[in-house]
């Protein structure tokens, strides 16, 4: 026998627990605190970057760093054909970006990782002023990082 009594404690316990399963993502833009720049950066005001406004730049060296808290990251920015390539560390592990893209296309995933033990981590971009074959810059696009289950670290770790 259905007791519709139960219904609205079953339908309660049913969305904790897909909201368990699949975490919160936090996201911060390009001006959080928690990111710490330097090199020359410069600011792009669109309506389609997330917030209004990327940081972007193409010095050589130029870098940002985000500290944060959770159990995963990903990089926003845009992907162009004047972009280049970035090197990439998460906690020291070494990665390659290319951001090059045959068209603008903004707000895109350009590194992410998930599945980090919760607690806290340091993802750091560096800009190489490297071009693939096909672009015809090297600029690096910030515009905002999600970060799962957990949020920025003013000051870093």
């Amino acid at each position: 026998m259905f007791n519709s009594s139960l219904l609205p404690i079953a339908i309660a316990v049913c969305a904790s627990l897909s909201q368990a399963q699949t975490g919160t993502t936090t996201r911060i833009e390009e001006t959080d605190k928690s990111i710490a720049y330097t090199g020359t950066w410069y600011t792009n005001g669109s309506a389609l970057n997330s917030g209004g406004i990327s940081a972007l730049t193409n010095a050589k060296g130029a870098t940002a760093v985000v500290t944060f808290t959770g159990t995963g990251i990903s990089w926003i920015g845009a992907l162009d054909p004047y972009s280049g390539m970035a090197t990439v560390y998460l906690d020291g592990t070494l990665n390659t970006v290319d951001t090059y893209g045959p068209s603008t296309l903004y707000q895109q995933t350009l590194f992410s990782v998930r599945g980090l033990a919760n607690g806290p981590h340091t993802l750091s971009i560096q800009v190489t002023h490297i071009r693939d074959a096909y672009t015809q810059g090297s600029w690096v696009w910030i515009d905002a990082f999600d970060i799962a289950n957990g949020s920025g670290v003013t000051g870093g770790i």
